[in-house]
């Protein structure tokens, strides 16, 4: 099958193909590129296809900017223009019909000494590609965001693959990453025949014989299920299509290994070219597959005359495996790695080994290669995990990875992608005994429809077992007490990945564990790098210019919901208007650098050795809903009408909250007595602020950890929790605590608030509700309060002690004498009062109290000497009183 797909498809249309050549060829010369216009298609939609088409044969990946002359402003062309061609470097610039100045765009173009390529649609006469294909190019349009990011591009390859050897698919990945979008574009890609896409909400089965895609399976009901199991067992697990198999390897290493499927060819043969090469080898596949098999018919093409040794990763105890491994002091000097110097060594399990083992291998491995040693033992790993998805999420090294060539590594099919195989293999092992089992046709058939999870070691083990069987052929009822049954077979599904919600498919665990056994974990958007952020955002605006600034500003914005979150942003930055989208201001949810940092919650904590333990949880959302249900689906499920009405309106109110972007959820069904959704936390310029949702059954208060003052959340009354703090849900108002639970603003803020929550909960303190609670960041002083902050600045700035002591001793006087000034003194007492007091003064409320707090410097004695006292964060508040 040629890597090509799109050239591919475009075969049927010779001329299309023809013309869209001949204008990448122009574009690429540094002329202008003209496409010439095809019916039925969109200008802006052959342009994309151009652009992908070239990208098939591109060395290297470049960005597409489309500048669309209906927004821009009136006789504003230079700007948006120069702008854009920054934005494509090294790749293309496409503008749109109607452009009033194409000169002073070739001219810019050659300036560029061939960085940016032009494109553009010619006034020549209309291409006829047939209707079919046109309708096909526009289906394969809509998929053009996922189908050129290039943060996908592994992905886009690896998902080909699979498709065309009609191979079981997971994709795993947070909301909006693209997996349905990425499954939708290889279909259209590959095959004209119907995508059923089986959802939750919505009846329909899916249909036999067509591709299968079930979306969210956790939200999936168990009969919607019933056309899967349908389906496998007709279709028996084979491919319809698939690649042309290679040809059997040649001698002796490679006689023993029995089976002649396509995908099980692909791998001997890929292991007989690269047997006699020094390179490490990586055999990738399920348990039971014959990878340690293949790593010994490895070693005995080699030709190498040194020892084959195999260290299990699985069970060695991490010193006794440095010792063995590395040899003593990780010197070589006795280990493995050097015992079996001119031969192989095999290390069996490779994502067992322990990180900081897998840095040492490292080490060895690129001293090896610096030294340049003849005779070195050559390694062949053997792992049955993802090793690439465990690099992404910090559990293997990605750089010990990368010493395994991509060209060099073999993947071993399970024995259920090899049904071809299944005969041979059982009259091979039938032959191996002295007493040879027989098996029915009606027998053999039904083994062929088995899952096989043990592969073809459980295959073995039956055909010994069946040897000790009566003395005749044995039928289906004979196999009934050899193997457990037939299993389900997994299907192309997609799913967010996380555990709770695997917790709800609709299947045992051993039948999980099938369902994922191939598995792409798609990295959300702000993972993929800023290439690929940007390419998102150039895409989105659909041909409205965009400011560089604003190009930057967003790349390093917090992508929450990916693609989604984005899009929605994007919309409102730009909906409606014809001019350039510069005004970062106007973009909601546009989140700062302390709101990349996930939400992680702590319950249950312990204090072992100073240190605090728990359960804990991480969101990567913006927002975190606590409650007893997990999304916002299970809102709708309310049985009376007054309920109904109550979920309605908490729903709106995280919708009001967090706009399009999806909260996450923090399921507590084990508490009867919490709402469904009871109350939400979300991320605010910097810190964390919790909210009551309308109708919540008990009652709620917080606390930040560095305050230490409890004050009730109420619908229209949030409480600030700083980068880290405490909520409290009672069973009711002033009374004992039903459930305490503990938030921080990622890792850092813990490992910063650590010894605070340690001391609390060695020493409980117990605290008295506040009169109320403070608002987000700040708020408008009373008069009250600006008498008793400006006596106090000025207090601490003639005092000998620090600044923030002062601050501090006063703030907690205040919360024990002072009732009126409680919301103040909360705020002040804190880890930084100086910053608190600063950020108070400078918030848009507080003018007049700035104001005052100049006139009160100009008028005092040595006003100069005071005002040099005062913090930095107050002093720029103020002018120099002269």
């Amino acid at each position: 099958m040629t890597s090509e797909p799109l050239r591919a498809l475009l075969d049927s249309a010779p001329r299309l193909l023809t013309a869209l050549d001949e204008a990448i060829a122009a574009g690429a010369g540094g002329q202008l590129g003209l496409l010439a216009p095809v019916a039925g298609l969109h200008e802006a939609a052959l342009a994309r296809l151009a652009y992908r088409l070239w990208l098939e044969r591109a060395p290297a990946w470049g960005p597409l900017v489309q500048l669309d002359p209906r927004h821009l402003a009136s006789g504003k062309v230079w700007g948006p223009l120069t702008e854009a061609m920054e934005q494509a470097d090294r790749g293309w610039l496409y503008l749109a019909t109607g452009w009033p100045d194409i000169a002073t765009a070739e001219e810019l173009v050659n300036e560029s000494g061939g960085r940016v390529h032009l494109l553009a649609i010619g006034d020549g006469p209309r291409l006829l590609a047939g209707t079919p294909l046109v309708r096909r190019l526009e289906h394969l349009d809509r998929f053009h965001l996922v189908a050129t990011d290039p943060g996908l591009a592994p992905f886009r390859q690896a998902l080909l693959a699979h498709c065309r050897a009609s191979a079981v698919l997971h994709l795993s990945g947070p909301a909006g990453a693209g997996k349905r979008s990425l499954v939708c574009w290889a279909h259209a890609l590959l095959d004209t025949r119907l995508l059923s896409r089986v959802r939750a909400g919505f009846p329909e089965a899916a249909v036999p014989g067509c591709w299968q895609l079930y979306e969210d399976l956790g939200r999936l009901e168990p009969q919607q299920l019933g056309p899967l199991r349908q389906r496998l067992q007709a279709e028996g697990g084979g491919g319809s299509w698939g690649e042309a198999a290679a040809a059997r390897p040649k001698g002796e290493a490679f006689v023993d290994l029995i089976g002649n499927s396509p995908g099980f060819l692909r791998a001997l043969d890929r292991a007989a070219r690269f047997a006699a090469s020094s390179l490490p080898l990586l055999i990738t596949g399920p348990m039971g597959s014959g990878r340690t098999v293949l790593a010994e018919a490895i070693h005995a093409a080699s030709g190498r005359t040194g020892p084959l040794l195999t260290i299990d990763l699985h069970v060695r105890e991490p010193t006794l495996l440095s010792a063995g491994l590395l040899g003593d002091g990780g010197n070589g000097e006795t280990g493995e790695l050097a015992r079996a110097e001119g031969g192989t060594l095999v290390l069996d399990g490779l994502e067992f080994l322990p990180i900081g083992l897998q840095a040492r291998l490292l080490r060895r491995i690129d001293a090896r290669e610096r030294a340049g040693r003849e005779g070195e033992a050559r390694l062949v790993a053997i792992a049955g995990s993802d090793l690439e998805a465990m690099g992404r999420s910090g559990e293997f090294r990605r750089d010990l990875l990368a010493r395994f060539h991509p060209a060099a590594r073999i993947a071993l099919p399970g024995l259920k992608e090899r049904a071809e195989d299944l005969v041979p293999l059982l009259e091979h092992f039938a032959m191996t005994l002295k007493r040879r089992p027989r098996f029915t046709a009606e027998a053999r058939q039904a083994l062929s429809r088995w899952s096989w999870p043990g592969n073809i070691r459980e295959l073995r083990q039956l055909v010994e077992a069946a040897a000790f069987g009566e003395d005749r052929e044995l039928g289906i009822a004979e196999l009934e007490a050899l193997l457990p049954g037939s299993r389900q077979a997994p299907m192309l599904v997609t799913s967010n990945g996380a555990p709770e919600e695997r917790q709800r498919w609709p299947f045992p665990r051993c039948e999980i564990h099938r369902l994922t056994a191939v598995t792409l974990q798609i990295p959300p958007l702000a993972e993929r790098g800023t290439a690929a952020v940007r390419h998102t955002i150039l895409n989105l605006v659909e041909g409205r210019p965009v400011r560089n600034d604003l190009l930057q500003e967003l790349g390093r914005a917090a992508l929450w919901g990916n693609y989604t979150g984005l899009k929605a942003t994007l919309q409102a930055a730009c909906g409606g208007q014809n001019g350039a989208t510069g005004l970062s201001a106007q973009l909601p949810g546009l989140l700062g650098e302390d709101d990349r940092a996930p939400i992680k919650a702590l319950l249950f904590p312990t204090v072992y050795g100073g240190k605090v333990a728990g359960m804990e949880r991480s969101f990567p959302e913006r927002g975190l809903v606590l409650g007893r249900v997990a999304s916002l689906q299970e809102l709708d499920d309310g049985n009376a009408v007054e309920a109904r009405v109550r979920l309605s309106l908490r729903r709106e109110a995280i919708q009001t909250l967090l706009g399009s972007t999806p909260p996450g959820w923090l399921c507590l069904g084990f508490l009867n007595r919490l709402s469904r959704a009871h109350c939400v936390v979300v991320r605010d310029d910097g810190e964390l602020v919790a909210h009551l949702l309308p109708g919540a059954a008990l009652p709620v208060t917080a606390s930040s950890l560095e305050g230490g003052v409890f004050f009730p959340v109420g619908q229209d009354q949030p409480v600030a929790l700083g980068r880290g703090g405490s909520i409290r849900i009672l069973d009711k108002p002033d009374g004992a605590i039903y459930l305490e639970l503990f938030l921080f603003l990622g890792a850092a803020a813990f490992d910063d608030l650590e010894p605070l929550l340690a001391t609390r909960l060695q020493k409980p303190v117990t605290r008295t509700l506040g009169a109320s609670a403070p608002r987000m960041r700040s708020w408008r002083l009373n008069s009250r309060e600006c008498d008793a902050l400006l006596e106090l600045v000025l207090e601490a700035a003639r005092s000998s002690h620090p600044f923030a002591t002062c601050l501090r001793k006063t703030a907690r006087r205040w919360q024990e004498w002072d009732a009126a000034l409680a919301r103040l003194a909360h705020y002040l007492d804190s880890a930084h009062p100086a910053q608190s007091c600063g950020r108070l003064l400078a918030s848009k409320e507080n003018e007049a109290a700035r104001s005052r707090l100049a006139r009160l410097l100009e008028e005092g004695a040595a006003s100069r000497k005071i005002w040099l006292k005062l913090p930095a964060a107050i002093r720029k508040l103020v002018p120099t009183p002269d």
